[in-house]
Order: C-alpha cells, then structure tokens, then sequence
C-alpha cells in the first residue's frame, strides 16, 4: 500500500523487472530511468535548436522597437481615409510532403498466409491462486474496506504507514479472522517515522478525549435502546381495555403555558410532541402539568440571575404554597455542554464559580424539602420529561391555575400553609412520604394531637404512629 500513484508505479516497475541479480537486484529499472532521461535530454536539445532566433527583413530603429514592445498587441489604431497601412511580410517555410500514390496494390491471395494458432495457450490459461498474486495500490479512504474483502490478502505491506489503513486491517481481520500479518517499511529516526508517531498521537488524544466528555455527559432517557413513542402511541396505552375495549378515546393531554414563555420553543415543542398548550397568565409558576404539579423553567443565565437577586426564593414559596408538587426546571442549551463550567461563558458569571451555585441550590432544597429539581439539557429533552411526568396524573385546569397566586378569600382552602407542614414532617415518625396521608385525614395540628393511636398506625403504619402518638403525648419535665 502506497500513498501516490507515482511511488505505486515504480514498485510495479521494480516488481515486474527483477532479476536474479543477487548485488543489483534494481539494476534494470536504474538504467530503464537513465535512458529515459538521456532521451528526454536529447529532445530538450533539439527543440532548442530547432528554433533559432528570426532575423528582421528591414532595420527599425531601437526606439521603435521599444515603442511596439509598449504598445499591446490587442490595441486597435485609428486610420485616417486614404492612408496607406504598413504591411508586414514573414517568411514562412512550407514542406513540401512526397505524393502519395493513387492506388494501393492489392495482394495476391495466394501471398496471404493463414494467421498461426499457439495450441500452447492453452497450457498456461487458468486461474491464479490469490496466495500467489502481489497486488500493489493505492489508499482509497473507504473504498480500501471493499479492497479488503475483495483480495483477503493473508501479507499486507505498507510502504507509506497510515493509522486508518491499519484500523480498517484491525476491523477486517476481526470479522473474517484471518491471521493477517502487517509489515511496515521505515527508516528509523527518519521524517516519516515521525510523521507517522504524531498520527498516533493525534489519535490517542483524540480517543482521551471522547472518553472525557463521554465520563461527564448524562445519558437521556431514551438510552436504554427502546424506541421513542409518538403522541399517539401514548394516547393509545392510556386507554382502558374495560371501558368498552378502549373505545372511548382520550383528549390529547394538556400544558397550561404562562404567555411570557412563548418567547421560548418549548411550547412548541410540545405542541410537536402532541400535547395541547393551552395559553394563560400565570402567576406563580410556568408550566402547570397537573392540577397539583408546577413547574418554573430557568435557564442557566437566568438561574444565575435569579439566585443572586433572591427571585428564585420568591418564586419557589409561592410554588410551595400553591401546589403540592413543585419543581424547579434547569434548561440547559443544545449547543453547549450539559454541565456547570458552562457558567464561564455567560458575562453574568464573572465573580461566580460552579460551587457558589450549587451550594444556593442546595439551601434552596433545604428550605423547601418538596421542591424537586430537574435537569434538562436540551428543550427536546424538557418536552419528553413533561411527557413522562404527565403519566397517571389528572390533567389541569386553566382558569383554576390562573387564579392561583390572585388576592381572593376563596382560594384559601387550596393553598398550604408552610410552617404546619414544616412541623409536622419534623415530627418523629413522619417521613416525605407518609406525611401527605397525614395532611388529607386531619385538619390542623390540634385535630393531629387528639387522633387515636389506631388510627395513626392505620395512617402511616404501626411503628411510625407509635412514635408520633408517644411524641404528642409525652409530659414535658
């Protein structure tokens, strides 16, 4: 295998010209190049001499010459009527060919002998072994892999290395498993030596650092190898097969959208992915999933920015308050990478670090143990988590999550008063996910303290309403 057309040429020439000459084996092919130098030499000569330099017929002047020599061939000159134009004369030299005769004689046919047949071709057709065939070529990029599998070569010799040829060798000898064996041809502490270490380098780099970024990134939640379900797919596994074999079809599910977040492309995205958005104001949040479930869409300048001025805080009590179910979206940007160094970039991250951001985050989490966070790395993401999160949950209502947050007396019994929830989950017994059985059977924390101990154990089990009953019922020292 060569890089050149050229160097594959010669070896071809060396390959098919070689003698037994043990001392100058290569002694056919130096002196084949040497006559054709000499050759070509000669007929450099003779051209030279075949033109020799005119001689002008009339003597002009030296500065007429250098006048013409300024003016341009191309350049048309004005005539007067009348004027007599210079006509120049060259003398040319015609070759005077010798006639040719009208009529070719025509051969007698007893002077056509029979064209002679070798009967000995056919003791030297046949087919050649490919173990006794020296190919010599090119490198064709892709195309060698189809070179591979055509020949099966059993020796592959590189006269110019390359690493892409050798992997496609590696791929071949892996699939066929055929004991190739691969010889290089080198000069030690030569130029193509080093040529060829840098090309392993780069690659080698290269390969550290597909196995670094691979290390950081997340893997999406179509990676374990299923494929992804369309709107209809979904809609389809919602039904029922009870209620008259499915046949009642289902909405569409829907997305309440704040009017601020159009300016996006998650809306419609997830109008794409078959969701119906329904626009409306919102006051608290941006997405309302499900009638218990809220969503605030930040990205990552706009995190930055809402943590330092206190926003986010703002944003994720009135999400407590309001909804069972907060969460707090992190939208990351597709052409970025899914991490925190990506803080760098932004111009409003320039006395922040990755730590100062997730050390906000986590007293954020601290201070509202419902909130839940969520990572995003792409808007396409963002649509096929609400998707996810839809599942078996009631679909919400416009005008109701329209006028949560609004000043009304009305609205007070569908909202959550933080401090009870904050006392009764510091009770002992009472778990994140026991908690909520508590909230929906009393009414207050008076009404908790006069429950029975059976029906506490009922509510959150035998141990747990143990030590919650012992807890409220103790006799302080």
């Amino acid at each position: 295998m060569t890089e050149s057309e050229r160097t594959a040429t010669q070896l071809r020439a060396f390959l098919s010209s070689a003698s037994d000459d043990a001392e100058h084996p290569g002694r056919p092919v130096m002196a084949s190049a040497f006559a054709e130098y000499l050759e070509w030499k000669q007929s450099l000569n003779a051209r030279q001499h075949a033109s020799p330099t005119p001689v002008p017929e009339e003597t002009v002047s030296e500065a007429l010459q250098r006048k013409a020599a300024r003016s341009s061939a191309q350049k048309r000159r004005r005539i007067r009527g009348g004027m007599a134009l210079p006509v120049h004369t060259h003398a040319e030299k015609v070759e005077h060919l010798p006639s040719l005769p009208s009529e070719m004689p025509m051969a007698a046919p007893s002077e056509l002998k029979a064209e002679s047949v070798d009967d000995t071709l056919e003791d030297y057709f046949g087919l050649v072994d490919l173990g006794n065939v020296v190919v010599i070529h090119t490198y064709g990029g892709d195309a060698d892999d189809n070179l591979l599998q055509e020949l099966r070569p059993e020796y592959v010799i590189m006269y110019d290395p390359s690493p892409q040829f050798v992997r496609q060798v590696e791929v071949y000898r892996s699939i066929y498993r055929v004991p190739v064996q691969v010889y290089f041809m080198l000069y030690t502490d030569s130029v193509e030596e080093q040529m060829y270490l840098a090309q392993l380098r780069r690659e080698k780099d290269a390969f550290e650092r597909l196995i670094k970024y691979k290390g950081t990134m997340a893997i999406p939640l179509t990676a374990d190898g299923q494929p992804e379900e369309d709107a209809d797919q979904r809609m389809l596994r919602r039904l029922s097969s009870r209620v008259a074999g499915g046949a009642r079809l289902s909405l569409p599910p829907s997305v309440v959208v704040d009017m601020r977040e159009f300016r996006s492309s998650l809306p419609s995205l997830l109008h794409a992915a078959g969701m119906q958005v329904v626009p409306c104001t919102l006051q608290v949040g941006d997405y309302v999933i499900a009638s218990d479930m809220c969503v605030e869409r930040k990205s990552l300048t706009d995190l930055l920015q809402s943590l330092n001025s206190g926003r986010l805080y703002t944003q994720c009590e009135a999400m407590s308050i309001h909804y069972q179910h907060p969460i707090l979206l992190i939208e990351f940007d597709q052409e970025r990478a899914f991490t925190l160094e990506a803080l760098g970039d932004s111009k409003h991250a320039r006395n922040t670090t990755e730590l100062d951001v997730q050390a906000k985050l986590v007293l954020l989490t601290l201070s509202f143990p419902r909130l839940r966070l969520i990572w995003s790395s792409s808007p396409y993401a963002t649509a096929e988590i609400f998707a996810d999160l839809k599942q078996n949950h009631d679909e919400p209502n416009a005008s109701a999550a329209a006028a949560v947050g609004l000043d009304d007396d009305t609205l007070g019994e569908h909202t959550l008063n933080l401090t009870p929830v904050d006392m009764l989950r510091a009770m002992p017994g009472v778990t994140a996910k026991n908690y909520v059985y508590l909230m929906n059977a009393v009414e207050n924390i008076q009404e908790l303290c006069e429950t029975p101990l059976s029906t506490l154990q009922q509510l959150i089990g035998s141990e747990p309403g143990r030590k919650l009953h012992a807890f409220l019922h103790q006799t302080a020292p």
